[in-house]
Order: C-alpha cells, then structure tokens, then sequence
C-alpha cells in the first residue's frame, strides 16, 4: 500500500492509534477527519503528501513525525493539520 485515499478512515470512532508505515507515500483528504476517538498517529518520513483536512475534528490527537519541522515535505497540505494539534518532530519511536 503506498496511499491512504480520500476519506479512508473519516467517523471512523472505534480507530485509537496508528502507525503509517514506510510504504505509505500520501495520505489523502480528510483521510482520518472526525475519529474522535485517535489519540495518536505516527507518520513515517515515507510520507511526501497529506491534504487538507487529513487530523480535522480529531480532539484527542497527539501527531508523531519522523520528519523533523523544518524539513517538513513541500506536499504537505498547509492545513494537513487545521486543528493545530500537537505534533512531535523528529520523532524515532523511543
């Protein structure tokens, strides 16, 4: 699998934590908007491209990436993250 499409995983209530694995190049729009319920995600630094919308509505999210800030992917959507959730740059996993 190298995409997670538009809309994937939206209302999905019941998703608690994630791990987007090195294959995965893209995640789509609002790809997991309204899992009230995820409380973290890790993206891999596989991942060139998330759109708009991709964490909306997601309260109790906590956003591990394994790119750091500054080095952020230009195909990032700039509101891939429009709740302003917090985010770990740099994240390795330990």
């Amino acid at each position: 699998m190298t995409s997670i499409g538009y809309g994937a995983f939206a209302y999905c209530s019941s998703l608690e934590s994630i791990e987007i694995p090195d294959s995965v190049e893209s995640i789509g729009e609002f790809a997991f908007a309204d899992c009230s319920r995820l409380a973290s995600i890790e993206i891999s630094s596989s991942v060139t491209y998330i759109g708009s919308y991709a964490f909306r509505n997601c309260s109790a999210l906590t956003i591990y990436a394994e790119v750091i800030e500054a080095d952020k992917p230009s195909g990032w959507s700039g509101s891939w993250n429009p709740d302003n959730r917090p985010v770990e740059w740099g994240y390795t996993g330990e």
